[in-house]
């Protein structure tokens, strides 16, 4: 790969014309050792505030050299591209290999991929918070990350983002986000960011809330605890202080609340309960989801399970899934199981774990023209108080 350098994107960090967060690099573990130039501090440029930043997929900020200067390792926006300089930077690939460049001020180019140095190639272990195998730079030589002693570490565990669940309980839903929280043997906190929502409450936009302590629910369209003969899904509201347990006890989260609101997007992030919630450092990469439209649950049940929604609302189709769940009909009465409930419970304004014919009624409603709105187009359509902004 060629680089041109571009001199005004390379000086010192009191001048770079982007903000980083506070470094989240352990004071008693900042050091890396250069074979040519001596010791690394990975924490102290500006007094921490422009020291390295280690998120779940890649870096930012500056390494500091007594003898090379400062190194940049990312200005915040990565993943990079490293295509060019203006989007080069350090990467963390999934399985925790390093990728990408960082651009020391005196030194050039310092590359972090050494995968053809493995098992020694630079790479950031997650499970522990440490850096470890070897960096390479053209006129440096070899950056040691793997010393006993000497390592660079991370104050708290960088939670893996939550990922989408596999099947229908992926699909996207009315008044739902789904996913599977992940970090098994950790106590971690989820926060969900009300990243985009649709007039006339986008004033929330921005706002962040938590999940709170999950509960199983009864797949029964009547019925909230463990019915027999009914398979149980597990379910929470927000609320707005973080909840701290092994999130991986639950394969697959379903989150509603007065918050979840149709044609919405979301980002759902983790966050390992020992690490300071107030920085951003510390968070998971995002997992994007998104809300469908009003009434939209799905494409047609033709297919097992009924295909995924796909922007409009009909009543063979949505108003028929719906009605289908409230009557609890299973095969051979319907050639699919009826949806999952996550699906077709569109209300009341926080919903309630339970399909009933107010449910079928809305789904109708909104085939028939009303939204989801404070200011209904029709003097039939239903008034939604719409998001609390997290209580």
């Amino acid at each position: 790969m060629k680089l041109i350098v571009c001199l005004k994107l390379l000086i010192g960090p009191v001048a770079v014309g982007f903000v980083l967060l506070s470094s989240n690099i352990d004071p008693a573990h900042k050091f890396s050792w250069d074979e040519n130039s001596g010791w690394m501090n990975w924490l102290d440029a500006d007094g921490g505030a422009s020291g390295v930043v280690v998120a779940s997929d890649h870096l930012s900020g500056y390494i500091w050299s007594e003898n090379n200067g400062w190194i940049n390792v990312g200005n915040g926006g990565g993943p990079y591209a490293n295509a060019d300089d203006t989007n080069f930077g350090v990467n963390i690939k999934g399985d925790g290999d390093l990728e990408g460049f960082g651009w020391g001020e005196n030194i050039g180019w310092v590359n972090f991929d050494t995968s053809s140095v493995a098992p020694d190639q630079a790479r950031f272990d997650s499970v522990i918070g440490r850096f470890r195998g070897f960096a390479w730079g053209e006129n440096g030589g070899w950056i040691n990350l793997d010393d006993t002693t000497h390592f660079v570490a991370t104050e708290c565990p960088i939670a893996d983002p939550p990922t989408k669940p596999p099947g229908e309980a992926g699909y996207e839903k009315v008044r739902y986000i789904s996913m599977v929280p992940g970090n098994a043997g950790y106590q971690t906190a989820l926060r969900v960011t009300l990243t985009t929502l649709p007039a006339p409450f986008d004033g929330l936009n921005g706002t962040k809330c938590w999940v709170g302590e999950p509960q199983q629910v009864s797949e029964n369209s009547g019925k909230i605890a463990h019915e027999p003969g009914w398979p149980d899904f597990m379910s929470a509201n927000l609320q707005g202080s973080p909840h701290c347990m092994d999130w991986s006890t639950v394969e697959v989260l379903h989150v509603t609340d007065d918050d979840i609101i149709p044609s919405a997007v979301y980002d759902a992030q983790a966050i390992d309960c020992e690490c300071d919630f107030e920085s951003e450092a510390n968070y998971s990469a995002p997992l994007t989801i998104t809300t469908s439209a009003w009434g939209d649950l799905v494409r047609n049940c033709t297919t097992c399970p009924c295909g995924a929604p796909d922007g409009t609302v009909g009543v063979p189709t949505d108003v028929t899934a719906a009605l289908d769940k409230f009557k609890n009909l299973r095969p051979p009465s319907i050639p699919c199981e009826a949806v999952m409930k996550a699906r077709a419970d569109v209300e009341p304004n926080l919903p309630d774990w339970l399909v009933n014919i107010s449910d079928v009624t809305f789904v109708l409603d909104a085939f028939r023209g009303c939204t989801f709105s404070n200011s209904p187009p029709f003097p039939f359509c239903f008034v939604w108080a719409g998001p609390g902004g997290c209580p």
